[in-house]
């Protein structure tokens, strides 16, 4: 499934300026870095320690505000917007579908705070809501989850429709 990333191209070249552009995120934020670094893995990105950590030594420190939560969420732009929209109103919103808005918005708006660190996750996913319909059958046939994945979907659509109409 594809639903926003840039870490996929093959040119190394993209990588390391969305790396770097992350990497400049983290500092102006004041992010504590200072033992470990932003290094490519058999899984994707991830952090490499760059020097030894001690036993209760802090190398990684991420402010408040740059965490992701759904409260944070629900108190930015795209996430009021969700909020205060007609189709909210009649049908309360899932927190997972007010972070998927706010995410995708964040990914697509340059100006977003989270643009940067948005931009650097991959783009694949084994999500069931990114499967075909064929897909949800053959594996979830006879689960709740196929109900759920469906529910949610539906949802999504919904939510997604009310803020960017066609």
């Amino acid at each position: 499934c594809r639903v926003f990333g840039a870490m996929d191209s093959d040119d190394p070249t993209d990588k390391a300026a969305v790396v770097r552009r992350f990497e400049d995120w983290c500092n102006e934020h004041n992010c504590v870095m200072e033992k470990v670094q932003v290094a490519s893995t058999a899984f994707g990105l991830g952090l490499r320690a760059t020097k030894d950590v001690e036993p209760n030594e802090v190398a990684l420190a991420i402010p408040l505000d740059l965490v992701l939560t759904v409260p944070v969420a629900a108190r930015s732009i795209a996430g009021q917007a969700l909020l205060r929209s007609e189709t909210t109103r009649e049908q309360p919103v899932s927190a997972q579908a007010l972070m998927y808005v706010v995410m995708i918005h964040g990914w697509h708006d340059a100006t977003s705070k989270w643009h940067p660190y948005l931009r650097q996750i991959p783009s694949k996913h084994q999500d069931p809501l990114c499967w075909t319909q064929r897909e949800r059958q053959a594996r979830l046939k006879g689960t709740q989850l196929l109900h759920e994945v469906e529910r949610h979907e539906a949802l999504l659509r919904l939510v997604h429709q009310s803020i960017f109409p066609a």
